[in-house]
């Protein structure tokens, strides 16, 4: 059934001689006070919303503010007593840091050195830690020798809004010795509120790993986070153990990317009677001032078929629509914009709806979340006919988006 966008208490009425939803129906689509129709933007506009896109884009504001760091970059070898090399490191500069030392073979002991590389950038758009390091050490000659890289760097920060992220960590070890000393990474919330929200297919641990043998693995991870402080954290370590002779290094990074303003597609979309999968997109810059320049896109759903776009602002759900094969992506409450009619062939996966978010929010200070502010999370998701489903209507899947200023 379509829902009535002039219904203030949501009670079913006729709207253009079409029911308005069943209970069920109306409570999904919560809250719904009344409203102007707003004229949807047809699909044909999604292409100059494309095409500036990009400018948009290119604005981008500060995105992570440096709190605290712990970062120590160290070598030693040699027979006891053969000194330290170690670099110490509280501030948020770059650190492009080498400790090397090299003990010479004496009458009761075999030559011996390590060298550890240290490298940190932070930029308002993320952060990049790496390490190099290498250790070696002949055979016992009488006494025993050190052979230690180790290289660890932790900094906290805090994303003022939420926004989007790309994680990408490597690990490296190779070592004549089976145990490794060191070599792991972690990335998560610390305090303030901060959630990690992953994409969907995000392997299960992603945002922590280490090596316990020689070898070595990459991953890379996306995702949302919240508003609050996060901590990121690079530990990278070679020493022979009890292993005469040695040699070992390490190859180790993490690197942390922060993207303002982009969105992500998560939930998965119903499939129509005609095998349709109606997919949401957006295009260009959700905004708290301007009063149009971001459209939801619904493609690929039943065509010719009435339908309508809502959105959310209490995050994520999968909650199953009925015994149909489509789910409730957006956690109530829930706003909806005005019914339309979508574009398309009947019986066909060529339809089309779309509406400018910005234009609704602005024109309808009555809508759920108005006045938007920047750095707000939104939900969105189209729903539309298909009346030979289950329960006569299908969803598609779900945008989450950032709001800017």
């Amino acid at each position: 059934m379509i829902p009535s966008e002039t219904s203030p208490d949501c009670d079913p009425i006729a709207v253009n001689g079409v029911a308005t939803p069943d209970h069920e129906e109306t409570e999904m689509l919560r809250s719904c006070p009344r409203l102007p129709f707003v004229s949807a933007v047809r699909p044909l506009s999604i292409l100059f919303a494309i095409a500036a896109s990009s400018a948009m884009w290119s604005a981008r504001a500060q995105l992570l503010t440096f709190d605290t760091r712990n970062g120590q970059n160290t070598a030693y070898c040699g027979p006891l007593g053969s000194g330290v090399v170690q670099h110490n490191f509280l501030t948020p500069d770059p650190s492009h840091d080498t400790c090397a030392m090299s003990v010479p073979a004496g009458a009761n002991w075999s030559a011996s050195d390590a060298t550890s590389h240290l490298d940190a950038t932070l930029t308002p758009f993320g952060i990049s830690l790496a390490h190099s390091g290498s250790a070696s050490r002949g055979p016992v000659l009488g006494q025993g020798t050190y052979a230690t890289a180790d290289a660890r760097d932790s900094w906290i920060f805090t994303i003022a809004a939420p926004t989007r992220f790309t994680m990408t960590a490597t690990l490296d070890y190779a070592a004549t010795d089976g145990i490794v000393s060191g070599a792991s990474y972690s990335f998560g919330a610390y305090s303030g509120g901060a959630q990690v929200i992953p994409d969907p297919g995000t392997p299960a641990g992603a945002f922590g790993g280490f090596l316990s043998s020689p070898g070595s693995f990459a991953i890379t991870a996306s995702g949302t986070l919240t508003a609050g402080q996060y901590v990121v954290l690079l530990l990278s370590r070679v020493d022979g153990n009890n292993s005469f002779p040695f040699s070992g290094s390490y190859n180790n990074s993490v690197s942390l990317g922060l993207a303002s303003g982009t969105f992500v597609s998560y939930c998965t979309s119903g499939t129509t009677t005609n095998g349709c999968l109606a997919v949401i997109q957006g295009n260009g810059l959700p905004s708290a001032s301007a009063t149009s320049g971001f459209t939801l896109d619904v493609v690929n759903m039943e065509g010719a078929t009435q339908g309508l776009i809502f959105y959310g602002l209490s995050g994520r759900s999968a909650a199953p629509w009925g015994t149909s094969s489509s789910f409730v992506c957006v956690k109530s409450p829930t706003q909806r914009t005005p019914v339309q009619t979508g574009s398309g062939t009947a019986a066909s996966c060529d339809g089309a709806m779309s509406i400018d978010w910005n234009a609704f929010v602005s024109s309808n200070p009555g809508a759920l979340g108005v006045p938007f502010s920047a750095g707000v999370l939104v939900q969105a998701q189209g729903w539309f006919r298909d009346s030979a489903s289950p329960k006569t209507t299908m969803l598609s899947n779900a945008l989450e988006f950032v709001v800017q200023p």
